[in-house]
């Protein structure tokens, strides 16, 4: 009767193994064989457990539409794409630190919020300019209006915008989460039945391991429904870099013989100006040094000159 059992737990748990193998392939098609676009009800949102729902994947349909749209003669199922929008923009300011401040103010009244940020100022000649960057985070809705305030009294470098639709990855991803879940309810109800050990640790090996994948396709949605509700805008921000005046140079066969005389007496006293600090210099040197060289000369004229 054990062996009966025991058979019997292991082929369910094959069975569902296979099961889910086989339901995941089909949902990575959105359940459409032919490739159509997944109607209302049928991208398995609705097994999403207690995630809440999905706010990035709306279908909208009007009445009826699901018969006449089998039939081809009425409207089709219209779906909301999800897409994740991305962006870069280059200005030169005037101030930077009023420019970065205003553009913060910006995004949290746009309901945003600064990501990440980087600032260097640089320093030649007693002049100094800033220059950096800050990444904002601002719902989808109100990304135009940011990336219009990024440029708004500056001179715009370069923008970049870049859209990616992830609306079949979510699509696939809630298909893969329904059948998981619902393999994850059979073996529950299978390990409430099990009696032997050998059949508790199967089930509950396979029941893990389910648990896993669920989890780990669950932070991947969220990630992407997180990219679709929230764009990203990176603005970086220069100052104008101070324009050094250059010292002009007359060449020497175009200098007036004043010029020249003018020249030739500043070298020269550049020249003794440079060998009177080199004797400030090394003076204290030659004076460390005349002692043991003082000693030296007294020794070798007492023993060897007058040896």
């Amino acid at each position: 009767m054990n062996w009966d059992r025991r058979r019997y737990v292991a082929i369910a748990v094959v069975a569902l193994v296979l099961l889910a193998g086989c339901a995941g392939a089909g949902g990575g098609d959105g359940g459409r064989a032919d490739g159509a676009e997944p109607m209302a009800g049928q991208s398995g949102g609705g097994g999403d457990g207690g995630s809440g729902g999905d706010t990035s994947l709306d279908f909208d349909q009007s009445e009826g539409g699901g018969d006449s749209a089998a039939s081809g003669g009425g409207s089709v199922a219209r779906q909301n794409r999800a897409i994740i929008k991305t962006g870069r923009v280059r200005i030169e300011v005037d101030n930077a630190t009023e420019r970065r401040a205003r553009l913060e103010s910006r995004v949290t009244a746009l309901g945003g919020y600064v990501s990440a940020s980087d600032a260097t100022r640089h320093q030649e000649n007693n002049e100094t300019w800033l220059e950096g960057y800050v990444v904002f985070r601002v719902p989808s809705e109100n990304f135009s209006a940011m990336k219009a305030a990024a440029g708004e009294d500056a001179t715009v470098l370069s923008e970049q915008e870049e859209t990616e639709d992830v609306t079949d990855q979510l699509v696939d991803l809630n298909a893969r989460l329904e059948n998981l879940r619902a393999e994850r309810d059979q073996l529950r109800r299978l390990y409430n039945r099990s009696n032997s050990t050998e059949d508790v640790l199967a089930v509950q090996e396979r029941l893990s391991d389910v648990q896993g994948e669920i989890e780990r396709l669950e932070a991947q949605k969220r990630s992407l429904e997180d990219r679709v509700a929230y764009s990203t805008l990176r603005v970086e921000y220069q100052e104008p870099r101070p324009e050094f005046a250059r010292i002009e140079r007359t060449r020497f066969y175009e200098q007036t013989p004043l010029e020249a005389l003018g020249n030739s007496i500043a070298t020269l006293v550049r020249v003794v100006r440079s060998l009177f600090l080199v004797g400030v210099i090394v003076l204290p040197w030659v004076a460390v040094a005349a002692v043991p060289v003082g000693v030296i000369a007294v020794l070798v004229r007492r023993y060897v000159w007058t040896g």
